[in-house]
């Protein structure tokens, strides 16, 4: 059993000293586009796959994430993974970016509260899915680890200027203050389930447009080859307390 213990602990978060799991049984990917099949491949959770199986032997693998798709939909995605998997079970979320642009206008008059307060809701409430005690079969361990939302712009917000998926016609703004709320919700839910937070916008800051050469795909939304490399070593470290020569 892995570094978390009981049914439904999380393995230790932050940076270096991260202790992994001993074992894993099963992968299951959740979330965005970031996870199906946006931007360059190849695509971190193929990778990231390759690499648990090169480690911890055959595992199973689930993938319900769904392009497009806010935080709302996790609830979905969970109820329809199978009652029984392999433990433990390591879980990769990627979510929030699409629930944050499409609050733009209300991010932008300060008016966004209730909508982050939706968000961090059903991040918490999909955490809870996952982690009630037997969702997998009796006594297998769950193992989360959710990313939180980067910026391709690295605080400059001049999204609408770099011909990005959306923003156009918006002005340049700083943004850190915007993403550092947003966030600051999705790292509250994970903590108090004391699951993994990622942090990918630490990660992958000054990796953006304003600074080639950048990790984000012309869209300014999915990872590259790159970032999608940088996802894949982010993931495997923090689940094996090892890091990918």
């Amino acid at each position: 059993a892995g570094g978390g213990g009981s049914a439904g602990g999380g393995a230790a978060g932050g940076g270096g000293g991260v202790q992994g799991l001993s074992n894993v049984g099963s992968l299951v990917v959740l979330g965005d586009s970031i996870s199906d099949g946006g931007g360059q491949p190849p695509y971190y959770y193929n990778l990231l796959k390759s690499d648990l199986t090169a480690k911890y032997g055959v595992i199973d693998y689930k993938n319900n994430a769904q392009s497009g798709s806010k935080t709302s939909a996790l609830k979905g995605q969970v109820n329809g993974l199978p009652a029984s998997l392999p433990g433990p079970v390591v879980v990769a979320i990627t979510s929030g970016g699409n629930d944050m642009k499409a609050q733009l206008p209300a991010i932008l008059t300060g008016t966004d509260g209730p909508a982050r307060a939706a968000m961090g809701a059903n991040v918490s409430e999909a955490l809870g899915l996952l982690l009630a005690p037997g969702r997998f079969g009796a006594g297998v361990e769950v193992h989360v680890y959710e990313a939180n939302i980067y910026d391709s712009s690295d605080g400059q917000g001049n999204f609408g200027q770099n011909n990005c998926a959306f923003g156009n016609g918006l002005p340049a703004i700083a943004t850190d203050a915007f993403f550092a709320s947003w966030n600051g919700e999705i790292a509250s839910q994970v903590g108090a389930k004391g699951q993994v937070l990622m942090d990918i916008h630490a990660q992958f800051w000054m990796h953006g447009f304003n600074h080639p050469p950048n990790w984000y795909a012309s869209d300014c939304t999915h990872p590259n080859s790159t970032g999608h490399d940088r996802l894949r070593r982010y993931f495997y470290q923090q689940i094996t307390g090892e890091t990918l020569p």
